[in-house]
């Protein structure tokens, strides 16, 4: 199935499937990831019984340790998730039945959702909303899914934070390395909140989350291949006891890779 990107045509699953798939981070920091978000969603969105839940993309839950919803109480929670390429929902859902899970997956772009209007509670959107290749695009979909959240509903969305003190670095040492061979679009917290208001949204709060800083990541994957498993689990926990440290500091805008931000619709 081939899918676009705004104006520019751009397959999700031709190549990019590819390089998306298995080993995309490391175990130990891909729990951390997933325990950073989880924190998010808890200390935003509470309580989360009789809710339902969007989830805006399923590669975590298709191929990584990273993965949030299975992660999410199963109990009087409808949860539901969407992603553009067919081959990541197809084995997120495969992962997700091997589980036991019965949250419902579907191959959908964000910007037009098969939902009806203000269908769900809370919106998830993990760094979905910055692989667009124009801000044009990035506001059609802020429309489409303030258009399936309740009125009163909660909107939680992380975005690449081009506050990190290497962004440019990251993002040209990715390319270089072709680890980054999809459209990467990286935000201040100025530029988000124009974009969000035009959309009809107000951010309530933010926070720098993911202190994962490149190239640790994929030179942690090179020492699984050769090490032993204890001895590269042993330095990869060591580097998320710094990336925490660095997210309890003043400066946690400038090492975090995520700038998250609790939306909810203009009153």
């Amino acid at each position: 199935m081939n899918r676009k990107t705004g104006n520019l045509p751009f397959s999700w699953d031709g190549k990019v499937s590819l390089c998306l798939k298995e080993n995309h981070i490391d175990e130990a920091l891909g729990a951390y990831k997933a325990g950073e978000f989880l924190s998010l969603i808890k200390k935003w969105a509470g309580g989360l019984d009789g809710k339902r839940i969007l989830k805006t993309d399923l590669r975590e839950e298709a191929f990584g340790q990273d993965q949030i919803l299975f992660s999410l109480p199963s109990e009087n929670v409808e949860v539901c998730a969407i992603d553009i390429s067919y081959n990541i929902t197809k084995s997120a859902s495969e992962r997700k039945d091997l589980l036991g899970f019965g949250q419902k997956y579907i191959c959908s772009d964000v910007r037009r959702l098969p939902f009806r209007d203000g269908a769900f509670d809370i919106i998830l959107s993990t760094s979905t909303l910055d692989h667009f290749v124009s801000d044009a695009d990035l506001l059609e979909a802020l429309k489409e899914l303030t258009r399936v959240m309740k009125k009163e509903g909660l909107f939680i969305a992380t975005f690449n934070n081009q506050m990190n003190i290497n962004y440019w670095f990251i993002l040209t040492l990715g390319r270089l390395m072709r680890l980054i061979s999809y459209p990467t679009r990286f935000y201040t917290e100025r530029r988000l909140k124009e974009i969000c208001s035009s959309a009809g949204l107000v951010i309530l709060d933010r926070e720098a989350v993911v202190h994962i800083i490149s190239p640790v990541n994929t030179v942690l994957l090179i020492l699984r291949r050769f090490l032993k498993k204890d001895a590269v689990a042993a330095i990869a926990n060591k580097f998320t006891l710094l990336a925490r440290y660095f997210g309890r500091r003043r400066t946690k805008f400038l090492t975090a890779w995520f700038l998250a931000l609790k939306l909810q619709r203009e009153e």
